[in-house]
């Protein structure tokens, strides 16, 4: 994806990307490429220590809200999807 894609996503200021992009690129996490076609674009990728700490986080999340679904019964459920998929929606209107 590119620098300005990311912003599009994470609705955080230019200023607010590069430092914590800057702190990625340092780590080894993300690396950065000029487009091909068009110069100006910076497309971003993970490396695989970037594939890595994702994997894990993924990992960990699963780990801590899969038993915390059945445990709250599949009403509650119904309504986490709902509140989330209704924060996702205001996210992209704003």
């Amino acid at each position: 994806m590119t620098a300005t894609e990311s912003l599009g996503i994470s609705r955080i200021t230019k200023q607010s990307l590069a430092r914590v992009l800057g702190d990625l690129l340092v780590w080894g996490y993300v690396v950065q490429a000029t487009g091909q076609g068009d110069r100006r674009q910076h497309w971003l990728s993970l490396t695989e220590v970037g594939i890595g700490l994702e994997q894990s986080m993924f990992a960990a999340q699963s780990a801590r809200m899969g038993p915390a679904y059945p445990a709250a019964g599949r009403q509650a459920g119904d309504w986490f999807r709902m509140v989330m998929r209704t924060l996702m929606e205001a996210a992209a209107r704003n």
